[in-house]
């Protein structure tokens, strides 16, 4: 290899690395809905779990106004005993995580002071930019999506949609389950504030021994 080439590509390998550094990670927005799955990396039409997705998070709120709720209409988190074959939404009010069964009207503390995502959390975490490519998701027909590439923390990978910049998938365990959201709107009337309330919220608490464990 001639040295022009050798410093080519050195050259091109250093403009990469300003590049990734100069590209700002993109913001959640502070407002959006959808849906949201689980699905093997290694089998994207496997989904593990399904649900509905609420997001109201602003950029500068008091953290107890924070408001998140994600749906898992297959099976609850392994920490609340409500598994009826229908699932449970789990809801932050604050720092605080409620999973809630609406067929058995049951309500769980799954922890009690575990921050929801904010929305500059990929700031926050100085995500790096590694590069575009195309996630193929056979699970709902979603098919091929161009996306960014950004890892953070212990090479965790977290995908944007490319055209868009709106959130798209999350690997935060590499070669395992991959967590993809689709449907998104960002329109502020696609909910309101009335889908995070929790019918009986007062009994969280004093359920917690028997249908859930603090993590």
């Amino acid at each position: 290899m001639t040295p022009f080439i050798v410093a080519l590509f050195v050259n091109i390998f250093c403009l990469h690395s300003v590049l990734s550094l100069l590209i700002t990670p993109p913001k959640w927005p502070e407002i959006w809905s959808g849906q949201q799955m689980w699905i093997e990396t290694a089998n994207t039409s496997n989904i593990a779990n399904y649900g509905n997705w609420y997001y109201n998070i602003s950029y500068n709120a008091d953290p107890s106004t924070y408001l998140l709720r994600q749906d898992n209409n297959l099976e609850c988190v392994p920490q609340a005993f409500m598994n009826d074959g229908n699932g449970c939404s789990n809801i932050w009010h604050g720092d605080t995580v409620y999973a809630y069964s609406w067929t058995l009207n049951k309500c769980c503390i799954i922890y009690p002071d575990l921050p929801p995502t904010q929305p500059l959390w990929l700031i926050d975490d100085n995500a790096t930019f590694i590069g575009y490519k195309q996630l193929d998701i056979k699970a709902m027909n979603i098919g091929i999506t161009n996306v960014s590439v950004w890892t953070f923390e212990d090479n965790q990978l977290y995908y944007a949609d490319a055209q868009s910049g709106l959130p798209f998938a999350l690997d935060i365990n590499p070669g395992s389950l991959l967590l993809v959201w689709y449907n998104i709107s960002l329109d502020i009337n696609a909910f309101n504030e009335s889908v995070f309330q929790i019918p009986n919220i007062d009994q969280c608490a004093t359920e917690k021994d028997f249908i859930c464990i603090y993590d």
